[in-house]
């Protein structure tokens, strides 16, 4: 298994155990101000990995650089946690009321959709179809480790969340 690949697993696991220590009543209530809930937390991290596994499996080419390139700087540009970041709108949540256990499930098939798509595609590619502003092409690894690193973030800010909670 790719390092890539566990990572993943080991993140999406990370994801639903946190989530899992919050109570059904607290998933969409706003802990603090300015906060999403945390069934919105969940929403946008599914919306920013929703069309993963149509990159690789879209229009690729070769890549003529070192295919993780890009992956120190997607790693330091999401886990750093003082730089405050704005959504785009494509993948902002939902504000209606979500049930914990089918958002869980929604992350868990989605990660199975995710897994697959590491496993089979060529990940050294070049993905076209779609481009972060400001940050180029990524190739099918890059985009790999952006889901990754995001959901770290985000499983950050639910920690900062519980932590709110328990003071």
């Amino acid at each position: 298994m790719s390092d890539l690949i566990k990572t993943f697993k080991e993140t999406e696991s990370a994801l639903i155990t946190t989530l899992n220590t919050f109570s059904d009543g607290d998933f969409n209530r706003i802990p603090f101000t300015d906060s999403w809930t945390l069934a919105q937390v969940a929403d946008h991290i599914l919306k920013s990995q929703a069309n993963f596994t149509d990159l690789p499996g879209g229009n690729t080419e070769p890549t003529a650089r070192n295919p993780e390139e890009k992956k120190v700087r997607i790693k330091k540009l999401f886990l750093d946690f003082d730089t405050k970041m704005k959504s785009p709108d494509f993948i902002l949540p939902s504000e209606l009321p979500q049930e914990k256990e089918s958002l869980i499930k929604r992350i868990q098939a989605e990660g199975i959709e995710i897994t697959y798509a590491m496993e089979k595609y060529d990940l050294t590619k070049t993905c076209l179809d779609f481009e972060l502003p400001g940050s180029g092409k990524f190739t099918g690894m890059e985009w790999g480790w952006f889901i990754i690193y995001h959901t770290q973030r985000h499983i950050h800010q639910l920690e900062n969340i519980l932590k709110h909670k328990e003071n």
